[in-house]
């Protein structure tokens, strides 16, 4: 094969790499929204019907109750949002795509068309890596907000049951 042809080939591959990434990263950023947001919904609906207990403690516990109950919402609120953030619609860099790119690869050198080709794939995969290491970095943060708010839900839902039991 020829070296041109496996490098440009090696390039390609980089690029549809960083673009399956990038596709990746949105697909689990749209499934945490919709789900954070079935959740928080659920949540606000359980909160407004043990509102008037919940929201005026009487004891240690119901005041526990209550830390919790803000953290845990506070903690979804979070990690919607930085979903949110890391599905916001950016810049997805794309190789050139002008009808005046194709008549010039159709026309140019050989040599020139080639490294006009490599360089355009390795400069939209620069483009794109950082693009793709922000909405990682959001998506990071979100998975931590919801673990902390699950453990505090869990706290919430322990606390909740204990004092139905010791009624």
């Amino acid at each position: 094969m020829d070296k041109n042809l496996e490098i440009l080939n090696y390039t390609r591959e980089r690029y549809q790499e960083e673009q399956s990434r990038f596709h990746h990263f949105e697909s689990k950023s749209g499934m945490i929204v919709s789900s954070l947001s079935i959740v928080i919904t659920i949540y606000c609906s359980i909160i407004s019907f043990k509102g008037s207990y919940l929201f005026s403690p009487k004891n240690e516990i119901q005041a526990y109750s209550l830390v919790l109950c803000c953290l845990s919402f506070v903690a979804l609120i979070f990690a919607w949002f930085h979903s949110m953030l890391a599905l916001k619609i950016g810049e997805c860099p794309i190789p050139p795509k002008s009808k005046d790119n194709f008549n010039y690869l159709r026309s140019g050198p050989d040599d020139e068309v080639f490294t006009h080709i490599l360089e355009s794939y390795v400069d939209t995969t620069e483009k794109l890596s950082p693009v793709i290491d922000t909405k990682s970095y959001f998506l990071k943060l979100a998975y931590s907000e919801l673990i902390f708010g699950s453990i505090s839900i869990v706290g919430f839902i322990i606390l909740i049951a204990f004092q139905e039991i010791t009624k």
